[in-house]
């Protein structure tokens, strides 16, 4: 049967009010579902009216399947808010994924945008590569002045130290206001307000015209992860002598009840090595439940991988440890977020975290 994950009622974020699937029932009687053997995920771009009904769509990684050929007809139908530019209708290209599977013989498909809410949280990576082709440039923060922040060595005694602020840039990037929202970082707080001042950012815009912005600054302070970041690459020379090196900063469009998604312990940056030779090459997708311990407690991978790399994912996924997440109250909470698994055809296999932000992915 058809499922829809939980529809938001369309966000709205630097001028732009987000479409929101309005269509329930979405699959045509005339379309029958076809069974999947295995899980099937289907990338899709909708190009939207400014009424919100469908023009046309495309499926990224596959247009010849027989699954988009059979579900074609009930995709072209759907509906939509609109979306808003300046309060006015216009047209959109919104992002999408249907994903097929199988329990029992029964097959279920299910239609899941970037705005959906999963487990309390959003897509802030998926939402943000949506305003981009759509031709938002997104602002954020690309320079943080180091040399204001020669904090002393306890500074990092907590794993989860963090700051939130919210920024008011200008329309040329400079920095015009801004406000701590939480922190747990006492005394560290104001000498990191000072330092944004000296801060470097690039501005909102939309088609080529800028326009002043608020958003959200994070900057988080841990004790033992190995985590690169634009600012500062983990590991350079800095490190043995500025404890702030351990500081993680991203840039955020909006806040969700998650403050601190998981970051990876024992996989630093992405790298993982197999203990045996795997004889397979393959990228994938997997589903994956992280506990208030930091260990996955369930998983399920959304792509087709054969069994015995199946069998070597979930023997792998049992040994991997993160800094579970924390919630705005800092309270531990289970996430639920999706890891993409590249596997060579030799010993190595990258696991890349696609909660986190791009610059968190090692090369």
């Amino acid at each position: 049967m058809p499922q829809l994950s939980g529809a938001d009622d369309g966000m709205e974020l630097l001028g732009l009010k987000l479409p929101s699937l309005l269509t329930e029932s979405w699959i045509l009687g005339e379309n029958i579902v076809p069974y999947a053997p295995f899980p099937m995920k289907f990338d899709l771009l909708f190009y939207l009216s400014s009424e919100g009904t469908v023009d046309s769509f495309v499926c990224l990684n596959d247009s010849s399947s027989v699954f988009i050929e059979r579900m074609a007809r009930s995709l072209e139908s759907l509906v939509f808010s609109p979306a808003q530019k300046g309060g006015l209708p216009t047209t959109f290209i919104q992002k999408g994924e249907m994903i097929f599977r199988s329990t029992r013989g029964k097959t279920t498909v299910e239609l899941l945008f970037p705005g959906d809410e999963i487990a309390g949280d959003r897509n802030h990576s998926e939402i943000v590569r949506t305003l981009e082709i759509n031709g938002v440039a997104i602002p954020k923060l690309v320079r943080f002045p180091s040399y204001y922040c020669a904090f002393p060595p306890e500074a990092d005694e907590s794993d989860y130290q963090y700051a939130v602020y919210e920024v008011l840039v200008d329309s040329s990037g400079e920095l015009a206001d801004f406000s701590l929202i939480k922190s747990t970082m006492t005394s560290c707080s104001m000498k990191i307000g000072n330092a944004l001042l000296y801060a470097d950012f690039n501005p909102a815009g939309i088609e080529g015209k800028r326009f002043e912005s608020r958003f959200f600054v994070i900057i988080r302070l841990f004790k033992r992860v190995n985590y690169p970041t634009m600012i500062w690459p983990a590991g350079n020379e800095r490190s043995a002598v500025l404890p702030f090196d351990y500081c993680r900063i991203e840039s955020r469009l909006f806040l969700d009840s998650i403050i601190n998604p998981p970051f990876p312990v024992n996989v630093p940056g992405g790298a993982f090595r197999l203990d045996a030779p795997a004889q397979l090459a393959d990228t994938f997708e997997t589903e994956v439940v992280i506990d208030t311990a930091g260990r996955i407690r369930s998983w399920r991978i959304l792509d087709y991988v054969p069994e015995v790399l199946s069998e070597l994912t979930g023997d792998l996924l049992e040994e991997l440890i993160f800094l579970p997440a924390r919630d705005a109250g800092d309270r531990l909470v289970d996430f639920k977020g999706r890891l993409l698994l590249m596997l060579d055809a030799g010993r190595n296999l990258r696991i890349i975290s696609k909660w986190l932000p791009d610059e968190a992915q090692s090369n």
